[in-house]
């Protein structure tokens, strides 16, 4: 098996002097390549795939990154830096795939990349099936009301004490937030006369 830094060498010596048209080739290459056995590597060759794919990937057109994200959102397995950095890539399109459907996205990941881009990427972490209270505590202390709206609707997501502390008084002036908050099985106990006063406020 090769030496991770010698193929990173070998690997930009080769891209050097490539097109952009020849590096979108290489990419989707061993994109086909890593998904005919991407349930089946050990950690040696996800490794090994993560140094090219993050090799391939700098200087590559958007519209290759777009395919790449989407192709690796659909697997159980993917080599984690790259998927990182798809992920926290600006560009929503490249970001997007990733960020809904990638199960395997390490959770402290998510969280950063919560608490640092815009809305277009609050919004895609959202729509993942689960969210853990660390990612939840990001996203609710952006205070965007229409996040805030979605975390409380998305019954997968776990939200903490101080979560809901926050939501709570973000429903002050929210009456939809307000009224789905009411409707969270898992408000604390504590926390229901808070929630029964702000309803009842004319």
């Amino acid at each position: 098996m090769p030496n991770v830094q010698s193929l990173t060498a070998e690997l930009n010596a080769v891209l050097t002097d490539a097109s952009a048209s020849r590096r979108t080739t290489m990419l989707q290459q061993v994109t086909i390549l890593f998904l005919e056995g991407a349930d089946s590597y050990s950690k040696e060759q996800l490794a090994l795939f993560d140094t090219v794919f993050m090799t391939l990937s700098k200087n590559t057109e958007r519209k290759a990154l777009m395919e790449l994200s989407s192709r690796l959102a659909a697997t159980n397995t993917a080599p984690p830096d790259i998927v990182k950095r798809l992920a926290g890539d600006d560009d929503i399109a490249v970001a997007g795939p990733v960020l809904k459907s990638f199960d395997a996205l390490i959770d402290d990941d998510v969280a950063e990349i919560g608490a640092k881009k815009g809305a277009a990427h609050l919004a895609a972490i959202t729509d993942r099936q689960s969210l853990n209270e660390t990612v939840t505590d990001a996203l609710i202390g952006r205070a965007v009301p229409e996040i805030s709206r979605k975390i409380v609707a998305n019954q997968g997501a776990r939200i903490s004490h101080l979560g809901f502390v926050k939501l709570l008084n973000a429903a002050k002036t929210d009456r939809q937030l307000a009224e789905m908050i009411a409707g969270r099985a898992d408000l604390p106990d504590e926390l229901q006369p808070f929630i029964k006063m702000i309803l009842e406020k004319p």
